[in-house]
């Protein structure tokens, strides 16, 4: 009774989820220069480590038109590229480009990045988008809820991103890595 009872439930979130409003992603990069770099990244499922390794960020400037461009770089801990890719462009490369880990990491980035509700600080009633900000400016925590149920949430921690996704028990962590000088 109980399993028919979250089937219905699930069917009818992700019937509401399809019939929403798709997310917008921002223009701008909510990512400043300042913040690319070298992230330590983990990924947990029901707190275990599934995936440890290294996250390349890099922003750059679109010459002759407004915005920029993102570009990320998936290294396991022996330095081969697991993923590449760069927004706006949806295109993926790297050993494990048409593995689950792919799509998955590249929607973390996208939330974590890019993603922000229209019009601000929530858009949306069945379902949510929410953005709190902290009193610097800078984005402390995103959510997606649908009929009240938390099915992401994005949080800013001390030098780094903590992305959990619900109810899959996902989560991702990214910590920057401070450098001394400039990498090319």
């Amino acid at each position: 009774m109980l399993r028919v009872f979250f089937l219905l439930l699930s069917s009818l979130l992700l019937l509401l989820s399809s019939c929403a409003r798709e997310v917008q992603e921002t223009a701008l990069p909510l990512l400043p220069a300042a913040e690319s770099g070298l992230y330590r990244i983990e990924i947990k499922r029901n707190n275990k480590l599934q995936l440890g390794g290294l996250l390349a960020v890099q922003e750059e400037e679109v010459a002759g038109q407004q915005g920029r461009i993102s570009k990320y770089q998936l290294l396991d801990s022996t330095g081969i590229t697991l993923l590449s890719w760069q927004w706006p462009e949806k295109e993926v490369f790297g050993v494990m480009q048409r593995s689950s880990l792919a799509p998955f990491v590249e929607t973390a980035m996208a939330r974590i990045f890019r993603v922000m509700p229209q019009p601000q600080p929530c858009s949306g009633r069945l379902t949510r988008l929410c953005v709190d900000w902290d009193k610097h400016g800078r984005v402390a925590a995103k959510s997606f809820t649908a009929l009240s149920f938390l099915w992401w949430k994005v949080s800013a921690e001390k030098g780094g991103w903590r992305y959990n996704l619900y109810p899959a028990r996902v989560e991702m962590e990214l910590q920057q890595i401070e450098m001394e000088g400039e990498v090319q």
